[in-house]
């Protein structure tokens, strides 16, 4: 029985070591299957031995049957390992694929790296690049506008040019078709005006009396003969001849002039009065002031549309807008229409009043507008009652209490000629 038993522990040690060799190889669950199966066995042949001794029967066959056991056990466990070396070789295997593709993985990180770097400075190179590229854009943008300007300037001042050659050509033709046509038929006789004391008024170049011609009672304005030459007598010849042909019901008729020796004598008609009085005497109504602004508007309306050059009359003040009474109301009418633009030509200074002058007034580039200019100043003389004050002349408008004709007073005295309305688009406003 012990020789048996010793035999068994031997099976069992030479077991137990089989798995303690493949345990370095297999996993623990499968190990943890082979102990259990082990313990099993020890535990069948404990039982074993206790019934025989209880039965007091031989126990032969047992042995042989657990060394058979132990055997298959054995067998298995062989197998087990064999399973378990297939595997290992398998994983193995697959470690080396995995280190090999990791390598190459490595090889192609490394490529990738260069060419990102590489990359990375092509594109500072094309950020280098587009950034010149903007410099050069924008430098050659600004040499385009400032070629551009130049252009403009040149283009402006050929226009300027032309339009002053055109306007000098419109002049000589008109100035040739008045001498064609020139009839001279506002030419009146010396002897014919008879000149009284009475004096109407005194200017820089002359004086106005009232006078009679052939029965009427006219005015006559005597210009100074210090101002006087041939050319100066030509010039006068045309603006008589302009002035003769100047029909309104608010202009100051012309009837005629004399230009034989002696100073020229202008005649025109006679009215009661001057605006420059009146606004000194009493102050006049809102309504008498559109009135009489209405008036002026339609003169000067009348004298710019003049074709084929407008006339500018260029001495709009309080003092040549004269007055004649109609209706129980103060009507107007504008004077020295045709004797402005004369003497304008004979003094080298502007011969209207300085306090109602436009900026321009002083400059060869005048045009209409400077009586606009000067309408808007009367405006405001007529609202306030006073004369104009050139330094403060923007403050005065602002005391202005009449809404339409502080406004209309405000554009009328644009600095900027091309601001300033024209007397078409004055008279709606007045009306």
């Amino acid at each position: 029985m012990s020789g048996r038993l010793k035999q068994v522990e031997m099976s069992r040690g030479y077991l137990l070591q089989a798995i303690v060799q493949c345990g370095g190889i297999a996993n623990k669950n499968k190990m943890k299957s082979t102990l259990s199966k082990l313990q099993n066995l020890r535990n069948e042949d404990a039982d074993r031995n206790d019934s025989e001794r209880a039965k007091d029967v031989s126990p032969s066959e047992f042995p042989r049957n657990l060394s058979e056991k132990l055997q298959l056990l054995l067998k298995e466990t062989q197998q087990e390992k064999s399973d378990l070396q297939k595997q290992l070789s398998q994983q193995q295997k697959s470690r080396s694929e995995l280190e090999e593709r990791l390598k190459t993985e490595q090889v192609s990180s490394q490529s990738l790296q260069l060419q990102l770097e590489a990359n990375e400075l092509s594109i500072r190179e094309l950020r280098l690049e587009v950034e010149e590229g903007r410099r050069q854009k924008t430098a050659l943008e600004e040499t385009v506008r400032r070629l551009q300007l130049q252009i403009a300037e040149e283009m402006d001042r050929h226009a300027t040019i032309e339009r002053d050659l055109q306007l000098a050509l419109s002049t000589t033709q008109a100035e040739l078709s008045e001498l064609r046509g020139n009839t001279r038929d506002w030419i009146i006789l010396r002897e014919e005006v008879t000149l009284c004391r009475k004096v109407l008024g005194n200017g820089a170049w002359g004086t106005v009396r009232e006078g009679t011609f052939r029965g009427s009672k006219v005015a006559v304005k005597e210009i100074h003969e210090l101002i006087l030459s041939d050319h100066n007598r030509r010039l006068f010849e045309r603006e008589m001849n302009i002035a003769s042909r100047c029909r309104h019901p608010n202009l100051l008729q012309f009837i005629g002039a004399t230009n034989n020796d002696g100073s020229p004598l202008f005649v025109t008609e006679l009215l009661d009065s001057c605006l420059r009085r009146l606004l000194s005497e009493l102050e006049i109504t809102p309504k008498e002031i559109l009135n009489l602004a209405l008036d002026v508007a339609k003169g000067l309306n009348y004298l710019h549309l003049n074709k084929p050059l407008p006339i500018i009359h260029r001495d709009i003040s309080s003092a040549n807008v004269l007055l004649w009474r109609g209706d129980d109301s103060w009507r107007a009418k504008l004077s020295d229409y045709g004797a402005a633009n004369f003497m304008q030509k004979c003094m080298t200074a502007n011969p209207g009043a300085m306090i109602y002058s436009a900026p321009e007034a002083f400059t060869l580039k005048q045009s209409p507008k400077v009586d606009v200019y000067r309408f808007g100043v009367l405006l405001c003389e007529m609202c306030l009652g006073e004369l104009p004050d050139p330094q403060g002349l923007l403050n005065q408008i602002k005391r202005v209490s009449h809404d339409t004709l502080r406004q209309l007073t405000q554009r009328c005295v644009e600095r900027k000629p091309e601001k300033r309305p024209t007397m078409a688009e004055v008279l709606p406003e007045l009306e």
